[in-house]
């Protein structure tokens, strides 16, 4: 059947669109009209859009924590399996941990559960020996998959995300990663490049950005007061930089009845 999908973006001022005024949004430091110290206009879609031809049962979100314990690692799952048909069906949710490297399968879980219409969502736990971990200079990563499948589906559904094996924490006047001291040397930026700002010409000049940060002896970068694109993220995970991580609503959000739910959905 035809489908319309409709995408609405407001960029309010000190003029409400619909009850919301600019103070009343995630902002940063944005204001009106512009002053020293406040970021430029923008708004709108920043990151990219995908629209997903599915199977009526599928993988919507999987979320993973995966934490050293001696010479073990647990990982916990939570998979969420979107059953977009008018009837429950059985199924198959498997999932498998390997190396983000070599693709080399290190443990596998299935379980069969019931998929009623609608949202189900299904926590695990795995225990592999001898995890190779995540550190600065060996930022090693594993892949996680969750495939559901059933004997009605037209086919297979499958996400994937990546995790590292890692306890970081602050113990006894120290920051520890994995056990080991560590003394954070951070640096921050505006999540901005140098052409183009928010979105530049040359993805590229996001990866140089935090390359120079590494290189230059750095360990950790803090993203300030606004959330980096997954790319960076991932790029992060990839080089082995810690991340301080600020909402995009941290900073400035005005007070009105809508200010919690804006704040989450930031």
């Amino acid at each position: 059947a035809r489908n319309r999908l409709v995408v609405r973006v407001l960029n309010p001022t000190t003029q409400p669109i619909d009850g919301i005024s600019l103070y009343q949004t995630a902002r940063r430091c944005k204001v009106v009209p512009f002053g020293t110290g406040a970021i430029f206009n923008h708004g709108g879609i920043t990151e990219s859009v995908e629209l997903l031809w599915t199977p009526e049962v599928r993988v919507d979100d999987l979320f993973v924590v995966a934490t050293p314990a001696g010479a073990k690692g647990n990982l916990h799952l939570r998979a969420v399996v979107h059953n977009a048909g008018s009837q429950g069906v059985k199924g198959v949710l498997a999932f498998t941990l390997a190396s983000a490297r070599s693709g080399e399968t290190t443990a596998a879980l299935h379980l069969t559960r019931d998929f009623a219409p609608g949202n189900t969502t299904v926590e695990a736990d795995l225990t592999i020996d001898h995890p190779h971990l995540w550190q600065l200079n060996d930022p090693f990563l594993y892949r996680v998959t969750a495939e559901v499948s059933c004997a009605t589906c037209s086919a297979a559904s499958e996400y994937s995300v990546r995790c590292g094996f890692r306890d970081f924490r602050f113990e006894n006047g120290y920051f520890r990663l994995n056990g080991t001291r560590v003394f954070l040397r951070g640096s921050h930026t505006g999540n901005h490049a140098p052409i183009g700002q928010q979105l530049p010409p040359d993805p590229d000049m996001f990866r140089r950005d935090l390359l120079y940060v590494k290189s230059m002896g750095f360990n950790m970068i803090r993203f300030i007061a606004g959330v980096a694109t997954r790319y960076q993220l991932n790029l992060c995970d990839e080089i082995g930089l810690l991340v301080y991580e600020e909402s995009y609503a941290g900073w400035l959000l005005g007070d009105s009845p809508r200010m919690k739910r804006l704040f989450d959905q930031s």
